[in-house]
């Protein structure tokens, strides 16, 4: 099914989308062939293409902006009477693959391609007249088993829950946002000896924050440590074993905990998703006892 583009001067432009196919590239991509038909006496030059891809829900009566489709070239040249075509690239990572899987809800994908492009015509005299087109829309569909067993399975897809992990903006844990910031991005630069590291150093701070606040007590060794069993309530069970998760974690992020191995991706992952918890748990508990008072 071929769209008609009307434009000035009875010009006519056909476009033929094909697709979608796999793309060979290091994120998920999915990739659309546009060839584009000049159907008028002239020559022609197309820029400025702009098109969106869109989902449909399984009810098919809400629509979802999924991304931009990229084109590969900015510009082209279409002849008289001829045609050109170019690929047209949408990038679907796994947090958008998940998404369409829910709206989806294992029945065929239905999805929406829609937009524009602006044509460039040579007058006699070499002027330039430009035109934008109207918008226009396609509504195609994927088969079930086309999606499952070709694109995810090639995109190497797992139905897995994302965790969703909160931003720590409370101003008297600034500190402990900037080492738990610069833990994640030494996570993913590879650095997993300072993820480590910078997780130590959140511990650190917010225990200093909890004696701060007054919630402290003498270890066997005569040391002022946390409260944990008082900030959290005496009467809580939760104070016991976050005293306990604490001190765990913070002798696993020690460098001597590790002496003569290679500190990998899952021990910091290990390391950075409990230092969060337990950061973000301490804040909330901070806030509930500060609306108290």
């Amino acid at each position: 099914m071929a769209l008609t583009y009307w434009l000035e001067g009875s010009r006519r432009i056909q476009l033929n989308i094909e697709g979608p196919y796999l793309e060979r590239s290091i994120s998920p991509t999915l990739r659309f062939d546009f060839t584009f038909f000049n159907r008028s006496q002239q020559d022609c030059y197309l820029s400025g293409m702009t098109y969106i891809f869109k989902i449909f829900d399984r009810s098919r009566s809400t629509e979802y902006f999924v991304g931009f489709l990229t084109f590969q070239e900015p510009m082209i040249n279409i002849p008289t009477d001829g045609s050109t075509s170019v690929n047209a690239l949408v990038k679907v990572d796994h947090y958008i693959l998940k998404k369409i899987e829910e709206l989806r809800e294992g029945d065929v994908l239905n999805y929406k391609i829609e937009g524009n492009f602006l044509t460039i015509w040579y007058r006699e005299q070499g002027i330039p007249v430009f035109d934008q087109s109207q918008k226009q829309s396609i509504q195609r569909k994927i088969a079930k088993s086309e999606w499952v067993e070709t694109f995810l399975q090639r995109f190497e897809f797992k139905n897995v829950s994302l965790l969703e992990i909160p931003i720590i903006e409370t101003k008297e844990f600034e500190n402990v946002s900037k080492y738990l910031d610069s833990a994640w991005k030494a996570k993913f630069m590879g650095q997993y000896d300072k993820t480590l590291t910078d997780c130590r150093k959140t511990i650190e701070e917010v225990s200093t924050i909890i004696k701060k606040l007054g919630y402290e007590t003498l270890n066997e060794n005569g040391k002022k440590v946390p409260d944990w069993e008082k900030f959290f309530g005496s009467g809580e069970e939760i104070g016991e074993i976050f005293g306990i998760i604490n001190q765990k974690v913070y002798g696993f992020t020690w460098p001597g905990a590790h002496t003569g191995k290679s500190i990998n991706l899952e021990d910091a992952d290990y390391a950075l998703m409990i230092t969060h918890a337990m950061a973000n748990m301490v804040i909330k508990k901070s806030q509930l006892l500060e609306n108290k008072s």
